[in-house]
């Protein structure tokens, strides 16, 4: 994944004039997609795709940790992961014994796909886990805009 150089800031826009944060919840996702060394796959090629499809970028390497399975196997478990941007972050948690991942992507400005979120999202999702249900909900955030939940 590559990483924004040092030093170059995002386009200025005269100030903060407000951004979004975008909440996904994808549920009954195969719990073979999020658990153990799969899981990290999945979350590895998610972030990659949606580092590409919104144009982000990343300040260092992506930071994930798998955790032990409910049995006690070492790294079966979810996964969470972290990518600091220089438009903020990127998260994810998965917990593959309720078939749920968790997104939550905020950046300080726009990305151009408010209208047709649902679409975007499917298609980054869908592409690394299958079909799954999809909840987007996008929080606009500074500015005039603050607070609104679409």
């Amino acid at each position: 994944m590559e990483t924004a150089r040092e030093g170059v800031a995002p386009a200025a826009t005269g100030g903060f004039d407000g951004g979004e944060h975008w909440l996904v919840e994808l549920r009954s996702v195969p719990a073979q997609r999020l658990a153990g060394a799969e899981g990290r796959a999945a979350l590895e090629a998610l972030f990659a795709r949606a580092v590409a499809r919104f144009g982000l970028r990343p300040l260092g390497a992506l930071t994930l940790h798998t955790f032990d399975g409910l049995d006690g196997t070492p790294g079966a478990g979810g996964s969470t992961a972290f990518l600091a941007l220089t438009e903020s972050h990127l998260a994810a948690h998965g917990f593959p014994e309720a078939g749920v991942l968790c997104l939550d992507l905020f950046t300080c400005r726009p990305r151009g796909c408010a209208a047709d979120a649902d679409r975007v999202w499917r298609e980054l999702t869908e592409a690394v886990l299958g079909a799954c249900d999809i909840e987007v909900r996008r929080i606009e955030r500074g500015g005039e805009r603050k607070g609104r939940i679409r």
